[in-house]
């Protein structure tokens, strides 16, 4: 036997002890068992439509916000570049064959599976670190508080915000608002155009890389910064209510999950009436 694939003999298979009733309570407690895993199943499925339609919902609240090319702006609005309201730059990975770029680990190094995707990640953690030596070794800095992260390569359109100075690897790119804009905004709007809408960036929608150039080409309605911060407020109270509601979808589904393993337990304790 290979431990790493832990597996019952044939024979220890057959010298397990079944709890056998007569038949006909066979056929009660199967039916009864396929009823109550009939409503689970019912119950599962209604939860994954609410889960989806709350995306639906995040989405299109998202996409209602902000204008899109070729759209009346608001009074006060203007479409600008994303290259005239931020500095964009890639990040960068140092040689994982050398320990010393690693360890010690001290400074938060982000990669995508550091964020979730469809929403706005707040970031000041990541699941690995790099030494101060490999952020000198990739020619790096560290990027600003407030830097807007966006994932560029392979996985494109997740989005992050940084809550402290950090550094991240090749697959993101880092945008630092240059004028007193809110980099909240510049995020939220990154996240209404979505997965597909940015990779149209690298020219197809199934585009696996957007280069900075492209990057900085994007159009983006501004307003003035009042109307920023209000429409920020705004937004990040609608993901509020959406995320404490899929916390509560995702709270159900574990609970089902149990649900179905205690039907089993008591079916096979001859305690399902």
């Amino acid at each position: 036997d290979n431990p790493a694939y832990p597996s019952l003999r044939l024979s220890r298979i057959k010298e397990l002890l079944i709890p056998l009733p007569p038949l006909e309570e066979q056929r009660r407690i199967v039916a009864k068992v396929e009823e109550l895993m009939s409503r689970i199943r019912e119950a599962k499925r209604l939860r994954q439509e609410a889960k989806e339609e709350a995306e639906r919902l995040w989405q299109s609240v998202l996409v209602q916000t902000f204008p899109r090319p070729g759209q009346d702006l608001p009074e006060g609005w203007r479409w600008v570049r994303l290259g005239e309201v931020c500095k964009t730059k890639m990040g960068a990975t140092p040689s994982t064959k050398v320990s010393n770029y690693w360890d010690p680990p001290e400074i938060v190094w982000v990669t995508p599976e550091d964020m979730e995707k469809g929403e706005l990640n707040f970031v000041a953690s990541s699941r690995r670190l790099i030494s101060s030596k490999g952020l000198k070794k990739i020619g790096a800095r560290l990027f600003p508080k407030g830097t807007v992260l966006l994932s560029t390569t392979a996985t494109i359109g997740k989005v992050g915000v940084a809550l402290k100075p950090l550094s991240a690897n090749q697959q993101i790119s880092a945008l630092t608002c240059i004028a007193n804009d809110d980099p909240l905004f510049v995020a939220y709007y990154l996240l209404s155009l979505g997965e597909r809408g940015l990779r149209r960036l690298g020219g197809t929608a199934t585009a696996t890389h957007i280069n900075q150039t492209n990057l900085r080409l994007l159009p983006i309605p501004l307003p003035p910064l009042e109307e920023q911060r209000r429409i920020v407020a705004h937004l990040q109270a609608v993901q509020e209510k959406i995320k404490a509601l899929k916390e509560a979808q995702a709270q159900t589904e574990a609970e089902l999950k149990r649900l179905e393993q205690a039907i089993l337990d008591k079916a096979f304790r001859g305690e399902l009436q």
